[in-house]
């Protein structure tokens, strides 16, 4: 057992290190062993390998590696280009990342064992329908693309057929994979917040490609459902109506799960993703929650946290495990805030609060500790002992708030029923921001897509939610915890923290954690 967790982790580390030694190693091209010259770069892009770079250049604390999009697919891996002489440009071509991402995907499941005695076989309708909304969502952040399709017009109509047939091809590859394995992933949601399925800096996530189809496939089975989609898509006529003027802003903090332009197809576009998602991500948790095991899915969470703590660490001093990181997971960034511990390490304050509220709730049903539950307990001590960290981060939040209402100015259309979900895009072009500021609350976001009604909505929903656990004051208490912390957090906007949250607020309605 030992030795194959071994060899699954060298594989692993294998896979992600490969695409970095992309390179013809049988020509008589060599790097220049002298740091200054980079004039070889600018005659010979494309190469050398980021390893051979590496291996060449020692000093490489002094360079930052950032993605070059705008690559051939033979650049994938490469260095593309050097500018002033400390950013270097590393090949990642859509496409090829693309493809990647999907293969590293179902690399990772391979192991695991396929559900028996299922139909297996996916609707390749569905699958249709849905390469066709994720080609559309592309085409409504057209301008965004400009800079990172290689050789792929974004406003030419080919462009979005050969997208079509890619996104149907790898589609059709991740929802077999997650037909047959799909029992597997509840408890291996924590990964996500390692592997968040942005590629590279687009505004695709490989992760809600399954999570649509399942989607797509609620309004085939639940009649509920398809009656409120047709609701629904009568408010999105509205918000797309509404969409008189055009906004545009390049710099998004919510990659893959916010839309980059603000016109007629971005809000009609992202608000049906939106649903969709909404309901795939819902029908997702209710298809595997009886595979549910707290000492399963904190074991991956405390991975996923000793992995954040050592990247914290050690990640941000080595430039390139930092590139490699970022590329997994391009929504690490200084935007979101942090709950710093001592000035030695910081994590995302959504993740570490979660962590410990699940752990909390867990002592309190079973009243016993186990060897997977030290780790929260020294996070706890040590959050105790740095209290003013806490306190920051409950600073930076009330400011959050205090300054969406400084510059939120709806119109009457805008504050019964919002602007449409998943775009920041009017809200601070209007205010004469060009980028999307920190963190965008719950709270904020809810009343910026949906409007009053839709804080409505939500009261109602949560309301109901809450009196059907009344007659347990312990597990009310965490339930309610757990709802202060969705609502006073951006996760409405960040695709693994979202799941992770519709995931426990139906476990903690159960009577224990393992099913």
């Amino acid at each position: 057992m030992k030795f194959n967790k071994t060899k699954n982790f060298v594989l692993i580390v294998l896979f992600v290190l490969t695409p970095w030694f992309n390179a013809n190693y049988f020509d008589d091209m060599k790097p220049p062993s002298k740091t200054e010259d980079y004039t070889f770069y600018e005659i010979n892009p494309c190469k050398i390998s980021l390893f051979e770079f590496i291996y060449n250049n020692r000093e490489i604390s002094n360079f930052q590696f950032v993605n070059d999009d705008y690559s051939s697919i033979l650049c994938f891996g490469r260095v593309s280009q050097i500018k002033d002489g400390k950013t270097v440009f590393v090949g990642t071509n859509f496409l090829m990342s693309s493809s990647f991402y999907v293969l590293f995907l179902v690399f990772l499941l391979r192991n695991k064992k396929p559900i028996k005695n299922l139909k297996l076989k996916p609707s390749y309708i569905k699958i249709s329908y849905l390469s066709l909304l994720f080609t559309f969502l592309i085409f409504s952040d057209r301008k965004f693309y400009v800079t990172n399709f290689y050789f792929l017009d974004p406003f030419k109509f080919r462009t979005y057929v050969l997208i079509s047939i890619f996104l149907f091809l790898i589609s059709i590859l991740l929802i077999e994979v997650y037909k047959s394995k799909k029992h597997h992933l509840i408890n291996l949601l924590p990964y996500l917040l390692l592997f968040s399925g942005i590629v590279s800096n687009s505004n695709l996530n490989i992760l809600s490609i399954p999570i649509v189809y399942l989607g797509i496939e609620s309004l085939s089975f639940n009649r509920n459902y398809y009656k409120f989609f047709k609701i629904y898509m009568l408010i999105n006529c509205l918000w797309t109506l509404n969409a008189r003027n055009t906004y545009i802003l390049s710099k998004n903090i919510y990659p893959g799960f916010s839309s980059t332009s603000y016109d007629f197809y971005s809000i009609f576009f992202y608000s049906t993703f939106f649903i969709l998602f909404i309901l795939g991500a819902y029908k997702f948790v209710l298809e595997n929650i009886n595979f549910f095991s707290y000492k399963k899915f904190m074991k991956s969470f405390s991975t996923v946290i000793s992995v954040i703590i050592f990247l914290n660490i050690f990640g941000w001093r080595v430039n390139f495990i930092s590139f490699v990181t970022n590329f997994f997971n391009t929504q690490i960034t200084n935007n979101i805030i942090y709950f710093d511990f001592f000035n030695l390490f910081k994590i995302d304050e959504r993740i570490i609060f979660l962590f410990i509220i699940i752990f909390l709730y867990k002592l309190l049903i079973s009243r016993s500790l186990e060897a997977i539950d030290y780790l929260p307990l020294v996070i706890i001590f040590s959050m105790l002992i740095n209290f003013s960290s806490f306190l920051s981060v409950a600073q930076n939040k009330f400011n959050l708030i205090k300054y969406f209402f400084e510059i939120y100015n709806p119109s009457f259309l805008e504050l019964i029923l919002g602007s449409g979900p998943l775009n920041f895009n009017q809200l601070y072009v209007e205010s004469n921001i060009q980028r999307i500021l920190n963190q965008n609350l719950f709270l904020t976001s809810i009343l910026l897509f949906f409007g009053l009604l839709g804080i409505l909505l939500f009261l109602l929903v949560m309301v109901k939610y809450l009196t059907n656990n009344f007659w347990n004051n312990g597990r009310l208490f965490f339930i309610f915890i757990l709802s202060i912390n969705f609502i006073f957090s951006d996760s409405t906007n960040y695709l693994p923290i979202f799941i992770i949250y519709i995931l426990f607020f139906i476990v903690f309605k159960k009577e224990n954690l393992n099913s």
